[in-house]
């Protein structure tokens, strides 16, 4: 499907409770994860966890595409296809910024499975480093 940077589509993307957003492998395959996101200005933002696949494959392609999905990444055929453009963001005020605006859309249920995921991960005895992903429209 043609990517597209329709203004209605874009907001739509914000409003969505899940959004697929797939990352580029280097070998040039889409790999799509249903995620929260959260609308930044005009920026698009979500939170992940350091180590997982889509953020190491951002930090090699910046290239992201987006569609809107339900909780489990099912995606409606109809529904347009945006591209744009994935930064890991580095700044504290950023990072902060984008964490109030997700908790702000997503309100006890994101606070909710962050402390989960923080519980299960010090039972793991492993650290829960996450990092905050800006998306602008390309």
């Amino acid at each position: 499907m043609e990517p597209i940077a329709d203004d209605a589509e874009w907001q739509r993307l914000a409003r969505a409770r899940f959004v697929s957003v797939g990352t580029v492998r280097r070998s040039g395959e889409v790999v799509r994860t249903p995620v929260w996101i959260a609308p930044l200005g005009d920026r698009l933002v979500l939170t992940s966890e350091v180590a997982t696949g889509k953020i190491k494959r951002l930090r090699h392609t910046d290239r992201v595409v987006l569609r809107v999905c339900d909780r489990f990444g099912k995606i409606d055929p109809g529904d347009p296809e945006l591209e744009g453009t994935g930064a890991l963001v580095a700044d504290e005020a950023t990072s902060a910024a984008a964490t109030r605006a997700l908790r702000a859309k997503y309100g006890p249920q994101f606070t909710v499975v962050l402390a989960f995921e923080r519980l299960v991960r010090r039972l793991q005895r492993r650290r829960s480093d996450r990092v905050i992903v800006t998306i602008d429209r390309r």
